[in-house]
């Protein structure tokens, strides 16, 4: 987003529904930056062992070396700082403010919080001279394809306003502070990668890309500096991705159910409610791999399979269409009089494998990540929200204030999350377990909200949902 908004035309990517984005982007590495926070081991040590504030310049200068990729010396810091001391202590604000600090990664793939445009850059293999390529095993393609799906939105245009006035202000504390850690340009481009190709996105409409968009904007309204808005982005982004998963699983399954999400608010003992948000997580893990095998199955009631099936050589007719269609890669040959069923099987059980080993770890890492879900050795994984998820969903749906009942009807028709017993018989057409536990699980939500400042009961009958942060920003 931050390449193209230079470009003048972030979020206004065209697409057609015959055509799909196609477009580059660049992004920085800031590798003398990342060096001097995640990979300088003398800093510590010259501050420490010399005392003089000139000695400790020449002492780290020395000792240091030059940047990475040939960019030359570190000797611009000094013209910088008042002392060496001061620089010390902005590199230690960058340290333990990093994202994942404790994280046991290469330092080319840790990053510091997006607080500003210059805070972003590239995760890089760290294989060369230059510090190697784009490389994807922590960034991977999340961004991209969340940038497809804003810029398939309707509200395109004004995220795009709201975003370049809120999170990519130049200005900011923060990144003028990372600002006097940058060398100065030596040659245009020298610290950048080129020409990265954008990902690829199916379906120019769906519901999911304006419930995005549309959190997105509410996240940006708020009265709050822009640095406080990136916990809850990440948490309404994760939530709206899990259910885009989930959407698309009951799509291709052929499934006329929306996800649905009970939660557990945690109590003092274990309950029924405990085992129903169990079972509601254990149904949406699966569902990827029910809508993998639809798709796969689909193939055998094709006309091409059927012809398939009548050739003499059939398993080798069947081998052509199967790499043909799903673009499969054998790592084990076939005997010649092998049928078609059998190669099928082989190929069903190669992605049924591979799906378990990588894409079914999605749905249960993401929901632990964003704090929609509580793992427990014993007990094992169900839906419990933790305080921040709470609070970042109260701040993106709820106005002023809201009556808690019509708050809880939001979530269920919103995100499908149930927590109380009008919302469960809606989703499971009766209700799951007795009214009174169900109905303990809504009363514990409401002391949760009100213990984090976010509920307010003003008689036995009328208790509300209050946003603080809301309806002042401009």
């Amino acid at each position: 987003m931050a390449h193209r908004l230079r470009e003048g035309v972030a979020f206004r990517e065209p697409v057609s529904d015959e055509s799909h984005e196609s477009f580059r982007y660049d992004m920085n590495r800031l590798s003398a930056v990342r060096r001097l926070v995640f990979n300088e081991p003398y800093l510590q040590q010259v501050r420490e062992m010399t005392s003089s504030d000139a000695e400790r310049w020449r002492v780290w200068l020395d000792s240091t070396g030059d940047m990475p990729d040939s960019q030359g010396s570190y000797a611009y810091l000094q013209k910088r700082f008042d002392s060496f001391d001061d620089f010390c202590r902005l590199v230690e604000l960058f340290q333990v403010t990093a994202v994942e600090r404790h994280a046991n990664r290469r330092w080319t793939s840790r990053f510091l919080y997006p607080y500003g445009p210059d805070l972003l850059y590239a995760d890089l293999d760290g294989s060369s001279a230059r510090l190697g390529s784009n490389d994807r095993r922590f960034f991977a393609r999340g961004g991209e394809l969340l940038y497809l799906m804003l810029n398939r939105s309707s509200r395109g245009a004004e995220l795009s306003e709201r975003l370049e006035k809120v999170l990519m202000d130049p200005d900011t504390r923060w990144n003028r502070a990372v600002r006097a850690l940058i060398p100065p340009v030596r040659e245009p481009g020298s610290d950048r990668l080129t020409g990265i190709k954008i990902g690829y996105l199916p379906h120019r409409h769906l519901p999911q890309y304006e419930q995005i968009a549309e959190d997105w904007l509410a996240v940006l309204q708020l009265d709050v500096p822009g640095e406080a808005l990136l916990d809850p982005l990440v948490r309404v982004t994760g939530l709206n991705l899990v259910l885009y998963l989930l959407e698309r699983a009951h799509a291709v399954a052929g499934e006329a159910t929306k996800p649905r999400l009970l939660l557990e608010i945690a109590g003092p003992r274990r309950g029924s409610v405990l085992d129903l948000a169990q079972q509601s997580f254990e149904a949406n893990r699966d569902a990827p791999a029910l809508a993998l095998a639809a798709y796969l199955g689909r193939a055998r009631r094709t006309s091409e399979w059927a012809d398939v099936t009548q050739q003499p050589n059939a398993g080798v007719a069947a081998l052509d269409f199967l790499k043909h269609r799903f673009c499969w890669r054998p790592d084990r040959g076939f005997m010649p009089d092998s049928s078609a069923d059998r190669v099928f099987q082989v190929m069903r059980t190669d992605a049924e494998k591979r799906h378990h080993q990588h894409f079914r770890n999605i749905l249960p890492t993401w929901s632990r990540q964003i704090g929609l879900a509580m793992a427990r050795r014993g007990v094992g994984t169900w839906y419990a929200p933790d305080d921040a998820f709470l609070k970042a969903i109260v701040l993106v749906t709820v106005g002023q204030h809201e009556e808690l009942r019509i708050f809880l009807e939001k979530l269920y028709r919103r995100y499908g999350i149930v927590i109380g017993p009008i919302e469960a018989e809606q989703a499971f057409g009766s209700l799951p377990t007795d009214f009174q536990e169900l109905d303990a699980n809504q009363t514990r939500l409401e002391m949760r909200l009100r213990a984090l400042g976010l509920l307010e009961r003003l008689s036995d009958d009328c208790a509300y949902v209050r946003n603080p942060f809301r309806g002042r920003r401009r």
